[in-house]
C-alpha cells in the first residue's frame, strides 16, 4: 500500500493497541476524515459536502458525519465598581454562583421536588461509586468493614448517619430556589450549632462529654452572628411566611448534621474513616432513592439526564468532608469542628478577596472573619477548661 499510494502511513497493531488508538483519536471508524477549524457551522457544512462527494465510491459503507454539539457557556466577570455600589463582596456573589452551579443538575433534570431529590441521588451516587471501588480494591477496608459488622459495642442505629447527609443535600435542592442562599446558610449553621451543643453535652461523639457552659454558648452565638454578617441576610427584605416555613427544613438538616458527624466518628473508631464514609454514602443513597420514589406523588417532572460530565462530580467534595469530619470530631468534638469549618469558609473568602481585589474588601468581611476566629477560640478555650 505504501508503494502504490504515496503519502500513506501504514501501521500494523495488536487489538489492544488498536483500541487505544481509537480512544485517542475519538473515532472508532476504520477510515476517518477529520476537518479542523474554528466555526462549527462551517465544519458541519464541509463535512456534509465531503460525505456527498465520497458516497459514490465503490466499497464505502456506513458513511456518517459525527454529530457536532454546541455547549452553552456563561462567563461571569465581576465589576469592582458595581460590587462597591451594591455593598457586596466577591464571596457573597460567589455563594450565589456556587448554589446556581449546584442546582444546575436539578434544573436540567426537570422540575419540582422530584428533580431536586434525583439530583441528590446522583450526587450521593457518584461519591458512593468512588468509595465502593476503593472498598473493592483495598483489602484493609474490607477487613475493617467485617470488623465493624462483628462488633457488639456499637449500637446499630449509629450506622444510619448518612440519612442526615441525605436530608441536607435534598433540602438544598428543594428550598434554595425559594429562600435564597443567605437564609439557607444561616439556617444550616443555626441548626448545626444548637445541635452540636447538645451532642457534645450528652457525649454522643467519640471525643466524650463537653457540658454546655456559658463560654461554649457565647462562642457558638458569636459564630452565628459572623455568618449572618457575612451573608448579609439582615440587609434584605423581611422574609414571607412561606420562606420562613421552608427555612425550617435546612434548620432541621443542620441539626441532623451534628448528630451525623458524632455517630460517624464512632463508626470510624470501630473501623476507619474510609469505611465510615462509605457506610455514610451507602445509607444516604438508599434513603434518597426511597425519597425519590415517594416524590412521585408530588408535583414535578424529570425530563432526562444532562450530558455535561461535570454535573455528576458534586459527591466527590462530600467524600472529603465526611472523611475529615469522622477523624476530626474524635479530637476536638462536634461543636468545635462545626465552628472551625465556618471559620475556614469565611477566612478563605477574605484571603481570596485580599489577593484578587484588596481595594474592594468591605468592613463586614473583616468583621465576619474576626468574629468567627473569636467564636472558635472561645469554644476551644471552654473545651480545654472543661
Amino acid at each position: 500500500v505504501k508503494n502504490e499510494v504515496p503519502g500513506v502511513d501504514v501501521e500494523v497493531e495488536q487489538p489492544l493497541a488498536h483500541l487505544i488508538s481509537h480512544m485517542i483519536s475519538g473515532n472508532t471508524a476504520q477510515i476517518a476524515i477529520k476537518v479542523y477549524g474554528d466555526d462549527l457551522d462551517t465544519l458541519e457544512k464541509l463535512a456534509n459536502q465531503i460525505k456527498a462527494a465520497i458516497a459514490g465510491v465503490p466499497g464505502v459503507s456506513s458513511l456518517a458525519v459525527e454529530p457536532i454539539r454546541k455547549v452553552d457557556e456563561i462567563h461571569i466577570k465581576l465589576d469592582p465598581e458595581s460590587l462597591a455600589f451594591y455593598h457586596v463582596d466577591r464571596a457573597y456573589v460567589g455563594n450565589f454562583i456556587q448554589t446556581a452551579i449546584n442546582g444546575e443538575l436539578a434544573h436540567r433534570l426537570g422540575s419540582g421536588a422530584r428533580a431536586g431529590v434525583l439530583a441528590a441521588v446522583i450526587s450521593f451516587g457518584t461519591g458512593l461509586v468512588v468509595l465502593t471501588i476503593a472498598l473493592l480494591v483495598l483489602p484493609s477496608w474490607r477487613a475493617q468493614l467485617r470488623r465493624l459488622h462483628r462488633t457488639s459495642t456499637l449500637a446499630r442505629w449509629k450506622l444510619l448517619g448518612g440519612t442526615a447527609g441525605a436530608l441536607l443535600v435534598a433540602s438544598q435542592g428543594i428550598t434554595v430556589s425559594t429562600i435564597g442562599v443567605s437564609l439557607f446558610v444561616v439556617a444550616i449553621v443555626a441548626g448545626s450549632t444548637a445541635s452540636a451543643l447538645w451532642v457534645d453535652h450528652i457525649g454522643l461523639g467519640p471525643a466524650g462529654r463537653s457540658h454546655v457552659s456559658a463560654l461554649r454558648v457565647i462562642g457558638a452565638f458569636i459564630t452565628l452572628i459572623a455568618v449572618i454578617v457575612s451573608t448579609g441576610v439582615l440587609t434584605g427584605s423581611i422574609p414571607s411566611h412561606l420562606v420562613l416555613w421552608l427555612a425550617l427544613l435546612p434548620l432541621l438538616a443542620g441539626a441532623a448534621t451534628s448528630v451525623q458527624q458524632a455517630i460517624n466518628g464512632q463508626v470510624a473508631i470501630h473501623s476507619s474513616a474510609g469505611v465510615a464514609t462509605w457506610n455514610n454514602f451507602l445509607v444516604g443513597w438508599i434513603a434518597l432513592v426511597i425519597a425519590f420514589a415517594m416524590s412521585h406523588v408530588l408535583p414535578g417532572a424529570v425530563l432526562g439526564l444532562p450530558s455535561a460530565p461535570w454535573l455528576y462530580l458534586g459527591g466527590l467534595i462530600g467524600v472529603a468532608f465526611i472523611a475529615t469530619a469522622s477523624i476530626a470530631v474524635r479530637v476536638i468534638g462536634v461543636l468545635t469542628f462545626g465552628l472551625a469549618s465556618v471559620c475556614g469558609q469565611v477566612s478563605t473568602a477574605l484571603v481570596v478577596d485580599l489577593i484578587v481585589a484588596p481595594d474592594q474588601v468591605m468592613t463586614s468581611t473583616y468583621v465576619a472573619a474576626a468574629l468567627t476566629l473569636i467564636g472558635v477560640a472561645v469554644v476551644a478555650s471552654a473545651r480545654r477548661s472543661s
